[in-house]
């Protein structure tokens, strides 16, 4: 399976800067950059907050989440945007 998608990179707000909205922006101009494809995103499944972001743009969540291999015991989730597909 294929996904035929953008990625949303890596986002990380400074602890002083949370609840300002910059998620949003960021999460935003990412999806205003896609060119009509949809867009993937991954977060720490503990990360509720982020996980309100992108349900807020439209993303849902897909799949069954799974350890990250970067990080042993932190897990991750996924979300995609509308317009994501798999082929």
């Amino acid at each position: 399976v294929r996904a035929v998608v953008g990625v949303v990179p890596h986002v990380v707000v400074g602890e002083k800067l949370k609840s300002r909205g910059i998620s949003h922006l960021l999460v935003s101009g990412a999806l205003s950059q896609r060119d009509r494809k949809g867009v993937y995103a991954t977060s720490n499944l503990t990360n509720l907050r982020m996980h309100r972001v992108l349900e807020s743009r439209g993303f849902i969540r897909a799949g069954v989440p799974w350890e990250s291999k970067l990080n042993k015991g932190t897990f991750l989730a996924l979300f995609l945007s509308p317009g994501a597909r798999h082929e």
